[in-house]
């Protein structure tokens, strides 16, 4: 990845630079993807909401610092160079990364991983297990066989499974096409244009902070369906505003930045909650998908934008527009999506008990869901005390 982001500062030709930057994305992406298993697999239900959103923090502090080195640099080739160099810290990171202990619990040839996980996770908490317990642990060989893992392959094989994947698909395809025609809207905000982009950064700052903050208090299913209620406002009021006149362009850009906390923080939760309901034979796999639709929304932001370009004033608000009823569209999707489970799922008959759990735990009120404790699971048990010290008592970490 690091090597692709220098090639793409000396390209030579606009094909070339198209080439590396695709084989980069391509990198970034599948980091991306791990890295958001990782984050939702090694820690426990109560904090796991949590740590998905504050990992994204450092991103908008980037976005502001990429505005400012843009202003200052002008020149494409420094600014890829000095942008990079963080990317050096990566190659020390990985060597202090923790293999999934969920993943861990289902394959039969990492036991002995999983009982070294339990021991380190054991001694940083407080140690309140005993070696005894750590050496109890055992691999079930059932969540583990062939078959489980040659069913990832058959992700969209029944009805309810390709409903429910159709459904994130869509969602995080609006919310990606949503997300870039704002920022590729930017130049057309009143002020200035770095500024502009700054500030979105800043936006998506407080997006993340929301759903830290609001994603254990409200359910994050009844958070996306919020998010995606005001992103749709916040849209239609560009759409309105947008082509009124210069005297109304501190509107347009209020609304976008407003658009910009909503839509990141329903584009964030929607990733985060399908990483939670997949099972972990096919948990990389379907956050790759969830990564293509994202992708699949920015590719065609632009094109969506270009509607607006045509020269003719009854198409210019239009482009807005057609993303507000694509969100409210998305919002009837998220009425089908089930609360998050107690645990992690970990094979594919999980996920169909899941799916087709009773309608009692999914009871909605409007578009808002309102109760329901959705279906229970029984929890992987790693006997290791809570995080909080050598006080914590020695209650099992429920995976």
């Amino acid at each position: 990845m690091l090597l692709a982001s220098v090639t793409a500062s000396f390209s030579v030709s606009v094909h070339m630079f198209a080439a590396v930057l695709f084989v980069r994305t391509f990198l970034v992406k599948g980091l991306l993807v791990v890295a958001l298993c990782l984050t939702i697999e090694g820690v426990d239900r109560q904090h796991r909401n949590s740590l998905a959103y504050l990992r994204n923090m450092l991103r908008p502090a980037s976005q502001v610092l990429i505005a400012g080195l843009a202003y200052w640099l002008r020149d494409w080739r420094r600014l890829i160079l000095v942008s990079v160099a963080p990317q050096l810290l990566l190659i020390v990171i990985f060597f202090f990364i923790a293999e999934s202990p969920v993943w861990l619990a289902s394959q039969p040839g990492r036991l002995s991983q999983l009982r070294q996980y339990a021991a380190r996770a054991n001694q940083i908490n407080g140690g309140s297990a005993t070696q005894a317990d750590i050496d109890s642990l055992e691999v079930d060989e059932s969540k583990s066989s062939s078959k489980s893992k040659a069913a990832a392959l058959g992700l969209v094989a029944k009805l309810p499974r390709l409903r429910f994947i159709t459904t994130n698909f869509l969602l995080l395809v609006f919310s990606g096409l949503s997300n870039s025609a704002i920022l590729f809207n930017a130049e057309k905000l009143s002020g200035s244009f770095y500024l502009n982009f700054a500030l979105l950064g800043v936006s998506n700052a407080v997006s993340y902070l929301l759903g830290w903050l609001l994603a254990d208090r409200l359910g994050i299913v009844r958070l996306i369906r919020i998010d995606i209620l005001l992103g749709a406002v916040a849209m239609a009021t560009v759409a309105a505003v947008q082509t009124a006149g210069p005297e109304l362009g501190l509107i347009v850009t209020v609304a976008t930045q407003v658009g910009k906390i909503f839509l990141l923080n329903a584009n964030n939760s929607v990733q985060i909650y399908g990483t939670q309901v997949f099972p972990t034979v096919a948990r990389n796999l379907a956050t790759g998908v969830i990564g293509v639709a994202v992708s699949l929304g920015s590719l065609l932001a632009p094109f969506l934008l270009y509607i607006g370009e045509t020269g003719n004033s009854w198409l210019a608000f239009l482009p807005f527009l057609l993303i507000a009823g694509l969100l409210l569209c998305g919002l009837l999707l998220t009425l089908t999506l089930p609360p998050v489970p107690d645990r992690l799922l970990v094979t594919f008959e999980d996920f169909d008990s899941f799916l087709a759990a009773p309608a009692a735990g999914r009871q909605c009120c409007g578009v808002f869901y309102c109760g329901g404790a959705g279906p229970q699971v029984a929890p992987i048990e790693i006997p290791m005390a809570p995080t909080g010290g050598a006080g914590a008592q020695a209650a099992p970490n429920k995976l």
